[in-house]
């Protein structure tokens, strides 16, 4: 080969060895300084959370509320972003958000995007960003913002510069600058409803007469919880959120100040929080809210706070003999006119003891009185040798003794999460009536209570709000996306001085009505 063109040839493959290069240099160098921004801000954030959780701290574990979701409720709220197209203001291209994908590492809400860049007259390119959610918590607590923020935009080959320029930096600050923030549907207020059982007849078997009584009960008062954010944080197993309970204008504080500036044991403080494997939502409340039922009844008017009982029907003898003193041949007593049996529980004042992974015990003095009738019916005695027939008898009046330390149970349903409320104790309530025939005659006998049976159950509000909406980008069309949030297998527990909530959800999107 001449000498000119071997130097001309060698001169090309240079050429091409230097652009190859130069390419590969870009392309490194970009996704260096990608990767320098996201580890840059991974490292402040993980310092951040560190200084929050220490913060909590201070917060006795008796007031300190948390709340959990998972990624893959987030992933089902970033969906709405899925779509989003960045349109070049001087008509170079456009940038669509292909996919969001939550991969959230201890301390950093880590999003792995796609996107697809395309330009006139050239085969369109999809593309990995890194992208983040930076987060805003209201002032009065009761409100959490998260805003999706890329980056940039990483690619593993040099791009041709028409791409190159519609992905920059500055096209990245385009896109972030048209994202809107979207609220994290938490509750915050919520009310919990006692519901009292459906089933309000009683069957019971006093002495030898089968009863059928009829019970009302007091209606409980709704509960109240308020409780604000105070700080939230991301780990590998979702997003979080702590707060505290608040009473009615109650002045919400702020965490006190942290001074920890590295992120050194964070992930030993993250394992108090984790979420149990499996749930998708998960709540932890101290058991305060529910003392505060206890603490509402007691303080309620007597009339509010009084359970009635009266007569259905009876069946059989109350006492039956047929023989013996002081009534000869036979004797019996039975209720007389069941509908004129009243008895009435007033409930005195409550305490409340927590049994961990067991419920809440509520405990307090009952006092118990009534009226009625028993008909007391005996044949005569022999009197000088003769028998007398045809019976003699009189009615008497049932009063019923006063009952204490009774002791209702308020325990998880595994089968839907809610609190069921029990009679635990005592077995029966003491009834007393006095005859007089042919002298007084004690003929008290005792009333089985209705153990274990429900009285009322307290459903719980949800972790996550059933229907929300989170607004659009400016200029798309719908201005807002609308999602619905099921929960299912719900699990209710008790701690030390808490109880626990959680289960899988599912957010999907929908029109609205």
């Amino acid at each position: 080969m001449p000498m000119k063109k071997r130097t001309a040839l060698s001169i090309l493959l240079l050429a091409v060895a230097v652009a190859g290069a130069g390419y590969w240099i870009y392309a490194k160098g970009r996704l260096s300084h990608v990767s320098a921004m996201v580890e840059a801000e991974a490292k402040r954030e993980r310092i951040e959370t560190n200084r929050k959780l220490t913060a909590l701290k201070e917060l006795g574990e008796g007031e300190l509320v948390h709340a959990a979701l998972s990624s893959k409720l987030l992933a089902g709220m970033l969906d709405a972003f899925v779509g989003t197209t960045y349109r070049d203001p001087k008509g170079k291209g456009t940038v669509r958000i292909e996919s969001l994908t939550p991969e959230f590492k201890n301390g950093y809400p880590r999003i792995v995007a796609t996107v697809r860049a395309e330009v006139p007259d050239m085969a369109p390119e999809t593309l990995q960003a890194e992208a983040s959610l930076t987060h805003t918590v209201a002032a009065d607590g009761t409100r959490v913002d998260l805003q999706l923020r890329f980056l940039g935009i990483e690619s593993k080959r040099g791009l041709p510069r028409p791409l190159q320029e519609i992905v920059s930096a500055q096209a990245v600050e385009q896109i972030n600058a048209r994202l809107q923030p979207f609220r994290v549907p938490l509750p915050v207020d919520f009310t919990i409803t006692p519901k009292e059982s459906a089933d309000k007849e009683l069957n019971v078997k006093a002495a030898g007469s089968q009863l059928k009584l009829a019970l009302t009960l007091p209606a409980l008062p709704e509960l109240q919880i308020r409780w604000r954010l105070l700080a939230i944080w991301f780990a590998e197993d979702g997003f979080h959120a702590a707060g505290r309970i608040s009473a009615d204008g109650e002045e919400l504080k702020a965490l006190p100040e942290s001074q920890i500036d590295s992120d050194r044991g964070l992930d030993e403080q993250l394992a108090r929080f984790r979420m149990p494997a499996g749930e998708d939502f998960h709540a932890r409340v101290p058991v305060g809210p529910l003392e505060q039922i206890a603490a509402g009844i007691s303080a309620r008017p007597v009339e509010e706070r009084t359970a009635m009982v009266r007569g259905v029907s009876a069946e059989g003898d109350l006492i039956s003999k047929t023989s013996g003193l002081p009534f000869g041949k036979g004797f019996s007593a039975s209720i007389e006119d069941v509908s004129l049996l009243k008895l009435r529980a007033r409930l005195g004042k409550l305490e409340t003891s927590l049994h961990e992974n067991e419920g809440l015990d509520l405990s307090g003095r009952v006092k118990v009185d009534g009226v009625g009738r028993i008909r007391a019916q005996g044949n005569a005695p022999k009197a000088l040798g003769v028998e007398l027939k045809g019976g003699i008898g009189e009615s008497a009046t049932i009063t019923a003794l006063a009952v204490e330390d009774v002791v209702a149970a308020l325990r998880p349903d595994p089968e839907d999460g809610s609190f069921v409320l029990r009679l635990a104790g005592p077995e029966d309530v003491k009834v007393k009536a006095t005859a007089r025939i042919y002298g007084d005659h004690d003929m008290s006998f005792n009333v089985p209570l209705p153990v274990g049976k429900e009285f009322y159950r307290f459903t719980l509000p949800p972790v996550i709000e059933k229907d929300f909406s989170i607004k659009m980008p400016k200029g798309m069309s719908p201005a807002e996306k609308h999602f619905s949030a099921a929960a299912s297998q719900p699990t209710l527990k008790f701690g030390k001085d808490s109880f626990e909530f959680g289960g899988q959800a599912t957010v999907v999107e929908n029109k609205p009505e």
